[in-house]
């Protein structure tokens, strides 16, 4: 009987160490999301010293765009294949129906030498001057991101399925649109709505004569010969080819930026292509989606879910 009793008294102590067991496996489950949450809450807060915010939106975020713009050297962030719920302010944009809406592979271009300059002097900072790299162009770093772009699009992404790819002319994204698209056989439009916006020298751009010399797979012939923002004396954003040096670098106001990126919407919603991919600049593409872009970071997302308006708050 006593050996019975023992018998007895060590299962119910088994039970109760299994039972106990699970309640703290449930509760360790139960943990995760809190503990996953708190780490992508301390994430979106981590600011880099050169103003670009991996969460993006807060008003922390917007006060060191202003330094720095987002241009410092990230690593890229994978290809994501959804599209994103995420878009600030999304809704309703992407045409009559939901089966009128296209799908947008958004691509920012690879790292430039300015973005490495910036990395090591940030825009605005003590001191800062600008270096000059008219048109700059990717460095090496930015080709070997634009390379392994391409084998990860090619794992995702179709090569029949891209209908049309839309690159700014500027030459950063033309090298990143030729690497990463390389092997997509599909038409490539060269669209100066989506340039980046004027701050600096880099962002001054190339003459159509010469881009077709570096760049004969693309048509430039639609290109004015000044096609980028040099100041303007009659308010209609354009200039008047009143300036003595083409090299001058005025920063382009911001509803003139946003008044382009309005009118790239309306024609790429006029156009018959169900799947466009664009290869743009943070500031394009920030101010299309109010997110993020690393160099060389690539997102999937519905016409209709970017930003009701386009807005840079920079």
């Amino acid at each position: 009987r006593e050996r019975e009793r023992e018998r007895e008294r060590e299962g119910g102590r088994g039970g109760r160490e299994a039972g106990g067991g699970g309640g703290r496996g449930g509760e360790q489950e139960m943990a995760c999301p809190t503990l996953a949450f708190a780490f992508a809450l301390a994430t979106s807060m981590r600011l880099t010293q050169f103003g670009m915010v991996e969460g993006g939106g807060s008003t922390a975020a917007r006060a060191l765009r202003r330094v720095g713009f987002g241009r410092g050297r990230l690593a890229p962030r994978p290809l994501r294949l959804l599209s994103s719920n995420a878009v600030a302010g999304g809704g309703g944009e992407g045409g009559e129906g939901d089966g009128a809406d296209k799908e947008l592979i958004l691509v920012r271009h690879g790292e430039t030498e300015m973005n490495a300059f910036l990395h090591r002097k940030p825009y605005k900072s003590f001191g800062f001057k600008d270096p000059g790299y008219y048109d700059t162009v990717l460095n090496a770093a930015g080709v070997a991101q634009a390379k392994a772009l391409n084998q990860r699009l090619r794992r995702s992404l179709p090569r029949d399925e891209v209908d049309l790819i839309v690159v700014s002319p500027l030459t950063r994204t033309l090298q990143t649109a030729s690497h990463a698209f390389d092997g997509y056989d599909c038409p490539r439009l060269v669209a100066p709505h989506v340039r980046e916006k004027l701050w600096l020298s880099s962002d001054v751009g190339s003459h159509p004569s010469r881009l077709a010399e570096t760049f004969p797979a693309y048509d430039f012939d639609h290109l004015e010969e000044f096609w980028w923002y040099r100041g303007h004396d009659d308010g209609d954003g354009h200039g008047d080819g009143a300036l003595e040096d083409w090299q001058l670098v005025r920063e382009e106001p911001n509803h003139v930026f946003v008044d382009r990126l309005e009118e790239f919407r309306r024609h790429v919603r006029a156009r018959p292509e169900r799947r466009i991919a664009v290869v743009a600049h943070w500031g394009v593409l920030y101010a299309m989606t109010g997110l993020d872009f690393r160099n060389c970071e690539a997102k999937r997302i519905k016409l209709s879910e970017l930003r009701e308006k386009f807005r840079f708050e920079a």
